[in-house]
């Protein structure tokens, strides 16, 4: 979600003066390292993370409860952290901060300014490496705290150098950019290099990470891997369960097996009916399931090949593509998304929909979905779940799913850079799984292709008033990233009834998202003034059937906050 030049060169050295790692060829960290006299910990804890723009209390919430834990001679803790912008004026959350549990309390220094980079995986790395240095222990849990994403196209590949940004996980509102899975899997390789241990667990407290394709990339990094498929209440884990847990069991499965439910719990008791669960997936069992959904994926590109067979037009049917429904993800899919506006499907209950939805069920794909539930059931070491919709009595790990526009407008040029891929091909069937509307006639049980609107969505600037460029741009480049990807989806036919109701959301919460951002952007620009200039923009909603209503809607200079 490399080579090292001289940038890399500046950082490392910068690292060493900060206490991050040593330059010193005799420092290398093994899987036993040098210890001090007393006893080796059983675990340290590491988290890596930034507030996000608007999560820093709970990133404060959660260190507050490990400083109320006290002092553990069996858990250790240390955490590298930012706090948002907001946050930069106080000298307690300045800059690039470094936390460690001390018998004395929880301490807390200034080790860089906002500028250092946590995407970096040379930075992750020496982090690694520098806290098994100053806390070794049996074993290490590294805790990625923040906002998370499903895969998506900006999970950028490594970089030769760190200049520009990707996104995907820990967003860093100081920086404007955020960590890819590349990116991380390269900072574990680099750990291991310079001499780390690796982890037994990574704990992915963050929001719909929990597929697949993430798991699988770092499978060789981490014994462990635990995490959600939904969105992560903002109060993240139960910190002081997760250090209990780890005192009182004798392994990690055993803590783990305790932890889970009781974080589950906490999480029904606080944060209402919204659906959410947690798993750990054991990285070393995961060749069976990926070999399995590599099998399934064959099947699935066998049958699309034949686009307009009836078993093919099944396939579109029961994805959601039907038309009765909405061409938008989880609202309408007979699959179940973790997340409306992500890609991430639940893997065994969609696998075993696209082979036992009735007319023409499959029997190849129910053997092999049988394979693939199994194998996931041999991986996880523990679940739990809870608020599921009535159809779905559990839920496991995500896989990605879209259809081919999607797919070919977003992640075709890093998708296949993942390690599941290489294995699976589940790209060549994302490739050539066209988004269609399918009908079924249930007198004879056929389906058939059904005819609709294309629609395209635009904007204008019809009276550019007083913006200055500079301003026409920001705004521009914020309605290009809110209009078309998010809510076409990039689909582009559709029934009049779905573009009624999609006329109706970009007149109500898609225009009050555009006035607040325009406003923002304004006191940016103007931060002395307190009147806006003239200007409307043109959202036009529009089909090629000259026949139906085109839906216009206008947005102005009135709209804007002046104060």
């Amino acid at each position: 979600m490399n080579k090292k030049k001289w940038f890399s060169m500046l950082l490392m050295a910068a690292m060493c003066v900060l206490g991050f790692t040593s330059c010193s060829d005799d420092d290398d960290i093994g899987d036993n390292p040098d210890t001090p006299s007393e006893e080796l910990a059983d675990y340290t804890i590491l988290l890596y993370g930034c507030g996000g723009s608007n999560l820093d209390e709970y990133l404060l919430f959660n260190l507050q409860q490990i400083e109320g834990m006290g002092y553990n001679e069996k858990v250790k803790f240390t955490g590298l952290v930012k706090f948002s912008k907001p946050y930069q004026n106080d000298e307690k959350r300045q800059g690039t901060r470094l936390f460690n549990m001390t018998p004395g309390g929880m301490e807390s220094s200034q080790v860089a300014d906002i500028s250092f980079r946590l995407k970096d995986p040379q930075n992750l790395a020496n982090f690694i490496v520098d806290a098994q240095k100053r806390m070794p222990a049996k074993k290490y849990i590294i805790i990625f705290w923040n906002h998370g994403y499903t895969f998506d196209k900006d999970d950028n590949l490594v970089l030769d150098s760190y200049t520009t940004g990707t996104r995907s996980l820990l967003q860093d509102d100081n920086t404007d950019e955020t960590m890819s899975i590349f990116e991380i899997e390269e900072a574990m390789k680099r750990a291991e290099n310079l001499g780390a241990q690796k982890l037994s667990l990574v704990y992915w407290d963050v929001c719909l990470m929990n597929m697949i394709e993430n798991i699988y990339q770092i499978k060789d990094h981490t014994n462990y891997v635990m995490g959600s498929g939904h969105l992560t209440p903002g109060l993240g884990g139960n910190y002081p369960e997760l250090i209990n847990a780890l005192s009182n069991n004798e392994t990690l499965e055993d803590a783990l097996r305790e932890y889970v439910p009781v974080v589950l719990q906490m999480w029904r008791l606080t944060e209402g009916g919204d659906a959410m669960d947690l798993s750990v997936i054991n990285t070393a069992r995961l060749e069976p399931l990926v070999q399995g959904i590599g099998e399934y994926s064959q099947q699935l590109y066998n049958i699309m090949s034949k686009p307009n067979s009836q078993e093919a037009l099944r396939i579109s049917y029961v994805s959601g593509c039907t038309d009765e429904k909405r061409p938008f993800f989880a609202t309408s899919s007979e699959l179940y998304f973790f997340y409306s506006q992500r890609t991430s499907v639940d893997l065994i209950s969609a696998l075993t929909i696209m082979a036992h939805s009735y007319p023409g069920v499959n029997g190849t794909l129910s053997a092999i979905a049988t394979k693939v539930r199994k194998a996931l059931d041999d991986a996880t070491l523990v679940k739990a779940y809870a608020n599921l919709p009535w159809k779905l009595e559990e839920v496991g790990i995500g896989i990605h799913w879209m259809w081919t526009e999607d797919y070919e407008a977003t992640v075709k040029n890093v998708y296949p850079h993942l390690a599941f891929d290489k294995v699976a091909g589940w790209s060549r069937f994302m490739a050539n799984n066209p988004w269609r509307i399918v009908s079924l006639d249930t007198s004879t049980l056929e389906f058939s292709l059904v005819a609709v609107p294309t629609w395209t969505l635009s904007w204008s600037l019809v009276t550019p008033g007083g913006l200055t460029d500079k301003e026409q741009q920001s705004i521009g480049k914020y309605l290009d990233e809110i209009l078309t990807p998010q809510y076409l989806s990039y689909h582009t036919q559709m029934q009049v009834e779905a573009a009624k109701r999609l006329a109706s959301i970009i007149n109500e919460s898609i225009r009050q998202a555009i006035v607040r951002k325009i406003t923002e952007i304004l006191k940016e620009t103007r931060p002395d003034s307190n009147t806006v200039p003239e200007f409307t923009y043109c959202l036009t909603l529009k089909s090629d059937d000259p026949s139906l209503d085109e839906y216009l809607i206008e947005i102005t200079n009135e709209e804007i906050e002046t104060n």
